[in-house]
């Protein structure tokens, strides 16, 4: 029995050994080549405070974790900021640090974190960044292998400046996995909002709404096609189902797309109208009964918009 317990002492004192090891070994390796690929291959200004090493939180990975990291864009974009974290976590597969391949990256954790993604006047995104080098290369997929993700105590700004349309969502919690590396993959995702807001020029159309959306959805990255399975969107207290696919061909976008509410009580509608659901909702009393559906199909180009279509019947509502 004491051999087996020194045994096990040994074998414990070994795995701390190199949890304390491997880091300080490998981390001047990492982090300049970690700062010398996002130089190589982002059209941004990527700084942060704070850069440090570990496998005690991932092993048998590494845990590199970035504090109060930023991501400005250049050019056009040159006064704006994609995105702002007090920490952004990432873990590394140890073995390809240790072969000297492409860094490969199985998971990250964004903390605190404010994403401002905006659509120029001009069709410009602030988020294509990754610079294109004119070839075809899988240096990019083998070094970005991820597994899951997550999202915490988050903000997502989306202004899109030539359609007038602003999306808010506060107090994000989102996950997501899948194999990532596969051309063809199902991405499941869980997200939490605290407050959803939606303006379409200049009309409030959803305002701080509670927000919970469960969804799976099929990437077939050599179509670039993207099929939404089994989903399920919340606002406040009204449930919406969604299903269908968003196509990105090289002349825009093509959506085929249709939503529908199953609940038929207008309780559940009117949570989503602007200061009812704030004010004593569950107070609220309400008959009648409701309808609601709708689709988008079609391709969107410059020129071109698709097919739309929202139904709202309300019958005998009070």
């Amino acid at each position: 029995m004491k051999r087996f317990i020194s045994v096990l002492a040994i074998v414990l004192l070994l795995f701390v050994g190199a949890a304390i090891a491997v880091p300080y070994f490998f981390q001047d390796k990492i982090v300049n080549r970690f700062i010398t690929e996002i130089n190589k291959n982002l059209n941004a200004k990527v700084a942060f405070e704070d850069i440090s090493l570990t496998m005690f939180k991932s092993f048998p990975n590494l845990a590199l974790s970035l504090d109060d990291i930023s991501v400005k864009g250049i050019d056009y974009f040159k006064n704006d900021t994609l995105l702002k974290a007090d920490n952004v976590a990432l873990v590394i597969d140890l073995m390809s640090v240790i072969k000297g391949e492409d860094i490969s990256i199985k998971s990250f954790t964004a903390n605190k974190a404010v994403i401002n993604t905006i659509v120029s006047e001009t069709g410009l995104a602030n988020w294509d960044i990754v610079k294109d080098d004119g070839t075809e290369s899988n240096s990019a997929e083998s070094a970005f292998d991820l597994e899951n993700y997550k999202i915490t105590n988050s903000d997502l700004y989306y202004t899109d400046r030539e359609g007038n349309i602003k999306l808010k969502l506060e107090s994000i919690d989102h996950t997501g996995k899948g194999k990532f590396t596969a051309s063809v993959f199902d991405l499941v995702t869980e997200t939490e909002a605290e407050a959803f807001n939606l303006s379409y020029n200049n009309v409030k159309y959803i305002h701080n709404a509670k927000t919970n959306l469960d969804a799976i959805i099929g990437v077939d990255l050599n179509k670039s096609l993207y099929t939404f399975k089994d989903n399920k969107l919340t606002l406040n207290d009204l449930d919406l189902i969604f299903d269908g696919s968003i196509g990105l061909p090289e002349d825009g976008i093509q959506y085929d797309l249709k939503w529908a509410a199953p609940s038929t009580e207008f309780k559940s509608f009117a949570s989503v109208i602007p200061g009812v659901y704030q004010n004593d909702f569950k107070k609220l009393k309400t008959k009648g009964t409701l309808a609601l559906n709708g689709f988008i199909k079609g391709l969107q180009t410059d020129k071109a918009y698709p097919a739309f279509d929202l139904r709202l019947v309300v019958k005998d509502a009070t």
